[in-house]
């Protein structure tokens, strides 16, 4: 094939590239940043176990190395 067969090609992946950078930048302005909260006594669907197989539970460590500022 020639160049010229693909100069068009480029052309579209250039536009439905710059198209869906819009998208994305549209997508990451418009969340509001809310947090979700839920009551688990009010929480219904499957039992953890059916979920996961296995749940690894760890503990934070606060020691004087660990914080930013003295």
């Amino acid at each position: 094939m020639q160049e010229n067969d693909f100069s068009n090609v480029k052309g579209v992946m250039r536009k439905w590239m710059t198209i869906f950078c819009f998208m994305a930048y549209y997508a990451s302005v418009g969340q509001n940043g809310k947090e979700l909260y839920f009551q688990p006594t009010f929480a219904s669907g499957a039992a953890v176990s059916k979920v996961f197989e296995e749940i690894e539970y760890i503990p934070l460590e606060t020691t004087k190395k660990a914080f930013l500022v003295e």
